[in-house]
């Protein structure tokens, strides 16, 4: 690798300089090599210069004009294109070429698990996935709730991990105390324990010693490995115990390298004896993931579309969890956040039904390219 960088006088330059090197090192040919129409008599007149053979002129491989690795061609060799061969940032062609031929870690997977037993105050399952050199992580958000709630049925619901293996883990979605639980659904998220850009935790109230106010649990999370700068983190509920009138939201704030704080806050009367959220933190740079939120006021039924500012190389996995609610108490609680995600954005709905009326929702939403 060359990477003599004396005469890259301005970022651009440097840019292009240590982008090509690397684009030689993982495989990359030169964008001259492809096919692209050349003026056949003129290109073997600098044969010996630019070391072309007959062969390179003919070749027949796809042309990217945006490639890191095309290098500057005068016109008069090319039927009147001019390549200036300044690109200084990898192409969409570039990332598809490496996202191919790297695979990326096979710790990373995504999935969905939805309770069959009607009523049940107790549900598990055991998944599996492909296996991973050791024991991930897999953090759990709630987005499908269907609760009986009256005078005498309070909102108590916790989702869990066990039996935790390179290769299956055990799933549960389970009621306490008198809640009605008709049924519940969580999204989760499979992931290694030990990647310092891609940090994740389960918080929960009672294990953190968390402080509380009124209305307000709250706790510092501190990262395991510090970030350069100040990195993204999602957040969402996992589960909650107690909530008599329908009202939670879960924030985060004072985000820096070492750490966050997290709140999980009740309003009006609701009481709050405990509470569960994951989050995970990775750097602000990270083209591969996407985080934000989904809202909704006043509804019993809302959609609609998102469309990011750069697409992904293909369509990304998608993590969801409730955020906050605010329902009519003394009903039914049901709740349901469904997505679709494509390489340019997400669709998006989140449902009410029955006798549910739900003033405020929001739900977050992590896209990851897997």
């Amino acid at each position: 690798m060359n990477l003599d960088l004396s005469d890259e006088s301005c970022e651009d330059a440097f840019s292009r300089k240590v982008l090509r090197e690397f684009g030689r090192t993982l495989g990359y040919i030169h964008g001259q090599s492809a096919h692209i129409p050349r003026n056949r008599e003129a290109v073997p007149g600098h044969n010996e210069d630019n070391c072309e053979s007959q062969d390179g002129v003919n070749s027949n491989a796809s042309f990217d004009l945006s490639s890191i690795m095309l290098y500057p061609m005068p016109a008069s060799r090319t039927d009147g294109i001019a390549l200036h061969g300044c690109n200084h940032s990898w192409s969409v062609s570039d990332n598809s070429f490496i996202s191919k031929s790297y695979p990326r870690d096979s710790n990373l997977a995504v999935g969905g698990y939805l309770t069959n037993y009607y009523g049940s105050e107790e549900n598990s399952a055991i998944l599996s996935f492909r296996s991973t050199s050791s024991v991930p992580q897999v953090m759990l958000g709630l987005n499908t709730l269907d609760i009986g709630n009256s005078s005498d049925h309070n909102l108590s619901i916790n989702s869990y991990v066990d039996n935790m293996s390179v290769d299956k883990f055990t799933i549960h979605l389970d009621a306490r105390g008198d809640c009605k639980l008709y049924n519940a659904g969580v999204s989760w998220l499979k992931l290694s324990a030990k990647n310092p850009n891609l940090q994740c935790g389960m918080f929960n109230t009672t294990d953190f010693g968390a402080r509380k106010e009124s209305g307000n649990v709250y706790a510092r999370i501190e990262f395991a490995h510090h970030f350069l700068r100040q990195p993204i983190v999602f957040a969402g509920l996992s589960g909650f115990d107690n909530i008599d009138n329908g009202k939670i939201e879960l924030l985060t704030s004072n985000i820096d390298c070492h750490g966050f704080d997290i709140h999980i806050k009740s309003k009006g009367n609701t009481n709050l004896w405990s509470a569960q959220a994951a989050w995970i933190a990775f750097p602000s740079d990270r083209s591969d993931i996407f985080t934000g939120e989904l809202r909704g006021e006043d509804i019993r039924g809302w959609h609609g579309s998102l469309y990011l500012t750069s697409s992904f190389n293909r369509t990304p996995a998608i993590f969801t969890a409730l955020t906050k609610f605010d329902f009519e108490p003394k009903r039914t609680c049901r709740i349901r956040v469904k997505t679709r995600a494509t390489k340019i954005g997400l669709n998006w709905e989140i449902a009410a039904w029955a006798d549910t009326k739900l003033h405020q929702v929001r739900a977050a939403y992590l896209l990851i390219d897997m």
